[in-house]
Formats: C-alpha cells, structure tokens, sequence
C-alpha cells in the first residue's frame, strides 16, 4: 500500500526542482549574463564598428536597388445556382476551395502568355508568371491578385490584365458549353484543339458554381513596396549588432591577455588586485603623475594602491617592496617611482632604490647621476651616504644602478644585497625597489627572496594570462611574499574613473613641477 497520494511512487524523482538547486541554476545564469556584458563592455568598438559597418552595408545596398511597385485587384467568387438555404451553404463552401485552387493557377503562362501579347511586354510569360501572386484569405471567397514591377503605372497595369484575362479564361471554363453561343463554343474548341485537347462535348450540363467580379480594381501606388531604406537600415543595424557581438565573444575567448581586475586577479593565482592604474597618453613625457598632474587619474590610481598596501599584512607591515613584472614594456619603473612619491607624500621616509641592472631607469626620472649607486656600494667602493641622492625636500632618498655588472642575477641574490636592504630598513620606513621583469632574466627571483614583498605590475590588453602565471610561479618558487597586482595602463569607462575629483582643485597648485629644484638631487 502507498503511503498517501501525495508521496508518489517510490524511486521516482520529484518533478518539482529544489528551492536550494532553482537558486543555484538562476545564480549561473546571472554570472553567464554578467561575464556576457563585461564582453561587450570590453569589446564595444569592436561591436560599434561591425554595427556601423553592416547599417553601411545596408545602406549602400537599399540605395543601390531600383524601386519595385507592388499593385494588387482583387477578385470576388459569387456562389451561383443556389436556391435553398442548404445549397448556397454548400456553394459558399465550394466556392471556399474553388478560390484557393485558383490562387495556385493565377501565375502559370496560361493566363500570362495572353497579357504579355495585350501590353506588347518584353519578356516571356515564364517570367512574367514570377512578378505574379495570388493570395485567397482564409474562410473567404476573394482572390487577391498582386503584380510586381519596375514602374508604378506598370504594376497596376499588368496587375489589372491579369485579373481581367483570368477571369475570362476561368468564365469560359466554368460556362457550360450548351449555355454558349456558337461563335463562342467554336473558340472555344479551336483553343482546345491548339492544346492538343479534346474540344468540350455539347449536351446539357450543370449549372456554373461561381463566377468571378472584380470589387477592388489595382491601383497606382504612391510609394515602391521595396527597397524600404528604415527597415532595411533597422535591419541591417540588428545584423551587424548581432554579428558584432559574435565577433566580441569569439575575439574576446581567443584573447589570452588580461583587460580587467577579475581577469588579472584569476590569472594571479587569487593574489589581490592592489589596483588599476588607468591609461594616459601623456605619461611618455610626464611620467612622474604625482608630481606634474597630483591631482590627476593616474595620480590617485597610485593613492588608491598605497592605501591597499598599507592594509596589506597589518601586523607585519611591509617594508622593502619590490616592485616588478612579468615582462618588459609594462610600466613597472614608472609605477615604482610614482609608488615611492605617494609614500613620501604620507609622510613616510621612502628609499627609491633601483635594482634593474639590466635597462636603469629610475635616475633618468630626476635628472640624476646614475653611474653611482646600488653596484658601487655592493662591490664595496662607497658607502651608503656616499651614493645616496635626496629629492623631493629631502623626503625621498634615490640609490640609482650604478654602474652595470656582468652579472646582475649573482649581485642581486648575493648576501651583501641583503645587508645593504637591511641598512636602508633600518634608516627608512619604506623600501620601494624597481627591478628587472620576472620571466626574460633571473635578477628579480633571487632579490624577491631578500624583500618583504612582491607587487606585480601587469600591462592591460598586453600581458598573456600564462606569462602572468609563470611569473606568480617563480616567486612561489623562492618563497617570495606575493603582497598583490596591478593593473597599468588601462582603459577604464567613465563611471569607473575617479581622477575627475581633482578637476575642484585644478586653481590649486598641483605640486612641484619637473623644474622644481626640490626634486633636484645631488650625491652625498
């Protein structure tokens, strides 16, 4: 015995789904949505420029096409014979179908061929028969006949002739032969004869079930019914919509860089995403944000991931970093630099040191001497104060490169590095040091060890996803303390941007300038 009607069979799955497991289904599909809009959001020149490329297309193409007029008579199948009740019942019903069956004989050459003849048409009926159509709405008995051509005079005209010859063939076919004259039934067989058919016998027949009166003669039309310039341009705006964002998806599941901090944070092994510093097309010659814009984009962007950094490792705050990158051309020296300004802007002591032994470049920032430094004190030909060079008041201390060693990679993982970078913890509060990229040279591997920190600055739309996983990797490698990433030069919406909150200050002076002898340094 069962258990109750409301338990159904045993062994048989619910048909009602879980609320737990609906949830979830309308959970995926929202981050499927989601993940499809921050596509097109990624994607969308390349979804406006197909979209305007196919309303081009469409444009062009609608008007290149020659007009074409439509033109259509209509047709009205009276029931005949009828004189009950019952039978005109039964005629309407016949002239129902009988109407439908004409509406698949309208357009053959048998009724063409006659008007090609009357209008003196240059083509065949064959190929008037296809600028014909015939429609029989349901449940009536009207025929519309539809002719199409390239003038609006001449779609009516053939229209009306067509409607004209059809009905004088079906009347004839449909007319019993002994209700005709005798010149009538003698054409009648000399059109059956040039048929090869066998002329229509005479005798008593039925009564005619219908016949046909046109109601509604064709008209010139006013407008051509095709090309129609808006809907083919809606239509060629929603293709090129909809190929635009195909194009955007399969670009986008081909592109194997990172363009946002979802990205970047997933091909960071889960590492934090410290913060994104936009794209500037005059950081070429104004590097240095926090000093030529400081209340700039790319100015606050450096706030924004100092903040982060002094969040990051709140009981063991983070002194040396080191800042670098998977590979060269990403922005890493001129993040560094600008990092090293915003902690000096807080009011910490900040050394800038410049451990890229490879391509130096943080003295070129400031105008310093560059062929003493980090090298001259390793190999123990200077002390620290000796190569040490004070900018920005005196809140910043710049150890440029020095001169460049055979062997960098040796230099840097050496235990004198560690003493020199204990030395400068024991002097600054925080250490920022620029090296070489991670993955081309082996520099910044052994150094990672030496620090309490690794920021990993990645280029937008630049750096491939595995290149950034290899350089994660090798600092996992050597035990490197991985602190986050940063995302550099990109190209951020106007509603993600932030940097327009400096414009109320811009009657305010922005910081020292380039020429700022307070960011002139010297050796002491």
């Amino acid at each position: 015995m069962g258990s109750g009607s409301g338990s159904g069979r045993p062994g048989t799955p619910s048909p009602v789904m879980p609320i737990h497991a609906r949830r979830a289904r309308e959970g995926q599909n929202s981050v499927k949505l989601y993940e499809f809009l921050q596509v097109l959001r990624r994607r969308w020149c390349t979804v406006t420029a197909v979209a305007l490329l196919g309303l081009t297309v469409g444009v062009t193409l609608t008007w290149a096409a020659e007009p074409e007029y439509e033109a259509t008579n209509r047709l009205f199948a009276a029931p005949q014979g009828a004189e009950t009740m019952g039978e005109r019942a039964q005629y309407s019903s016949f002239a129902t179908q009988r109407v439908r069956s004409y509406a698949e004989i309208v357009a053959s050459p048998r009724f063409t061929e006659p008007v090609v003849k009357k209008l003196k048409l240059k083509e065949t009926p064959v190929q008037l028969a296809e600028r014909i159509s015939a429609e029989a709405p349901p449940q009536s008995v009207l025929l519309d006949i539809t002719a199409r051509d390239g003038t609006a005079a001449g779609a009516a005209r053939i229209a009306n002739a067509v409607a004209t010859e059809f009905r004088r063939q079906m009347t004839l076919l449909e007319t019993p032969v002994s209700r005709l004259t005798e010149e009538e039934r003698e054409k009648q067989a000399e059109a059956a004869r040039a048929r090869g058919e066998k002329p229509p016998l005479e005798g008593p027949q039925p009564d005619p079930l219908t016949r046909l009166e046109v109601i509604s003669a064709a008209q010139v039309p006013d407008e051509p019914a095709s090309p129609r310039p808006l809907l083919n341009a809606l239509c060629a705006l929603a293709i090129g919509l909809f190929c635009g964002a195909l194009l955007a998806v399969v670009r986008d599941g081909s592109d194997t860089t990172v363009s946002d901090t979802q990205q970047l944070a997933k091909a960071a092994g889960g590492a934090p995403v410290l913060g994104t510093v936009p794209y500037d097309r005059r950081a070429q010659r104004h590097p240095l944000a926090m000093v030529s814009d400081a209340h700039g984009e790319r100015a606050e962007a450096v706030r924004l991931v100092r903040a982060a950094l002094q969040f990051t490792q709140v009981d063991r705050p983070a002194c040396t970093i080191l800042v670098t990158s998977a590979d060269a051309e990403e922005g890493k020296s001129a993040f560094a630099v600008n990092l090293a300004l915003a902690f000096a802007q807080s009011g910490s002591r900040v050394c800038l040191v410049d451990a890229d032994l490879r391509q130096p470049r943080v003295a070129r920032f400031f105008g310093l001497v560059e062929n003493a430094g980090l090298t001259t004190a390793l190999i123990g030909r200077a002390t620290l104060d000796d190569v040490l060079q004070h900018i920005d008041g005196g809140r910043v201390a710049v150890l440029a490169s020095g001169e460049l060693p055979p062997n960098p990679a040796e230099l840097l993982a050496s235990a004198r590095m560690r003493e020199v970078l204990a030395e400068l913890a024991g002097r600054f509060d925080k250490i920022i040091i620029d090296s070489a990229p991670l993955l081309p040279v082996a520099d910044s591997t052994g150094l990672a060890a030496h620090t309490d920190g690794t920021v990993l600055v990645v280029r937008a739309k630049h750096t491939p996803r595995h290149r950034i996983e290899d350089a994660v990797a090798a600092l996992r490698v050597v035990g490197a303390s991985m602190l986050g990433a940063v995302l550099s030069m990109a190209r951020l919406p106007k509603e993600d941007r932030y940097g327009h909150y400096g414009n109320a200050n811009s009657g305010r002076a922005q910081g020292p300038s380039l020429r700022d002898t307070s960011l002139t340094g010297s050796l002491r």
